[in-house]
């Protein structure tokens, strides 16, 4: 072997053992998993024998949450449980009042579980042992004794507005975090579909030209979903199917239903005739009580942001925010109205919204402005203004008296 061929060879040779041994570091890192059966054949067992990885076993976890092929089960959410207790322990010595303990159940504990809730559906036992040490944490300092608790928990986790603490019911919770979610069919998924049921009743539609609604499947009327009640045999016979909308059971402001479907079922006969239009079917949230909620605060605000002087304001808070900070400190009419009906918007947008969540009370948009028209022209009649261009724009459009102006 030549002088000049010899380095370059052991540079080879070195290099390819400087890879072996990465690779077995990587192999000696690295584990694998599979799908495990009852009943092991002798085949699935040498090729176990073969590989040169480590044969892992679950559970593991992969971006905070465990990696697991069945539904979860207690022992898999142990840790979280564990977790809490660990953090009530270091709060015992702690001098804490009644408001600070509630406020560290709401914020901290009751919050300590929301990234897994958020991916799983979690076992209903482990849910009641995280309300068990909230209850105790909050009633007994963490300690478990009876005859602590003031309040039913049922009761403590009622609104404010309604008698109750604030605290989430953590089942409740759960379910409303997986509603958006989506994925594969796998066990999750199936669990997700399980709560279509508690949402379905709530969401409506409102008819516009009837061409999306499902005439069947679809809740538009006190009846419906018609499917629960005309079978899908009389369906096809009467000449219809089972994608049928709206539309086609409508003509010339009134119904047309086959004979065959009017004759046996005297029911669709009843159902109130919609008001069609040309506009889209839309979706609405229909509450406990069957108010329905399409109200919009972008009415209330297109109709008062000419009044407050902010008529190239849109409607997202954080513009009319960023508008009213550099005019916050002055004392001109034009601040004075638009400060003045920011805050009265804000104050009767917030009441409808109670009045349709706790009241079952609604009011068109109209009626909402009417009242902000009335409030803030109310605040207005105590106020004395400058003459100015401006002052005298603030008369001509509430209507105030000339005597406010000196």
């Amino acid at each position: 072997m030549g002088r000049s061929t010899w380095p370059r060879r052991y540079g080879y040779i070195r290099n390819h053992i400087k890879t072996i041994k990465n690779d077995q570091a990587r192999t000696q890192e690295s584990e694998a998993y599979k799908k495990k059966p009852k009943n092991q054949s002798r085949s699935q067992k040498s090729q176990a024998s073969i590989l040169p990885f480590e044969e892992g076993r679950l559970h593991v976890k992969y971006l905070g949450v465990p990696l697991v092929s069945s539904r979860l089960i207690y022992r898999d959410c142990k840790e979280l449980i564990e977790k809490v207790q660990h953090r009530i322990r270091d709060w015992k010595n702690k001098s804490l009042s009644a408001a600070g303990m509630l406020q560290l159940v709401k914020s901290v504990i009751g919050s300590m579980h929301v990234y897994w809730a958020s991916v799983f559906i979690l076992p209903s036992h482990v849910l009641l042992d995280f309300e068990q040490l909230m209850r105790n944490f909050l009633w007994a300092q963490g300690e478990s004794q009876k005859g602590k608790s003031k309040v039913a928990w049922e009761v403590v986790c009622l609104p404010m507005k309604e008698g109750g603490l604030g605290v989430k019911r953590l089942k409740l919770f759960n379910i409303a975090l997986m509603v958006p979610f989506r994925g594969n069919m796998t066990w999750g998924w199936k669990k997700i579909l399980q709560l279509r049921p508690l949402i379905r009743d709530h969401i409506w539609f409102r008819i516009g030209d009837g061409a999306t609604c499902s005439l069947w499947f679809d809740k538009w009327c006190s009846s419906s979903p018609l499917a629960s009640v005309v079978t899908s045999r009389d369906i096809h016979r009467a000449g219809l199917d089972m994608s049928s909308k709206v539309k086609d059971v409508f003509y010339n402001g009134g119904w047309v239903w086959p004979i065959e479907l009017s004759s046996k079922y005297p029911l669709l006969s009843t159902i109130v005739v919609p008001t069609v239009s040309t506009s889209l079917d839309t979706l609405e949230w229909h509450s406990d009580g069957g108010v329905s909620m399409p109200f919009s605060v972008a009415i209330v605000w297109d109709s008062m942001k000419v009044m407050a002087g902010l008529s190239n304001v849109m409607g997202s808070i954080t513009v009319i925010v960023d508008t009213l900070i550099p005019m916050s400190k002055h004392r001109s009419a034009r601040s004075v109205i638009a400060k003045l009906v920011v805050a009265a918007c804000c104050y009767y947008i917030w009441q409808e919204q109670n009045f349709r969540l706790f009241k079952n009370k609604k009011r068109s948009p109209q009626h909402v402005i009417d009242c902000i028209k009335a409030s803030a022209r109310l605040k207005l009649l105590s106020c004395y203004f400058k003459k100015s261009k401006d002052a005298m724009e603030v008369i001509r459009l509430w209507g105030l008296p000339d005597s406010l102006i000196r």
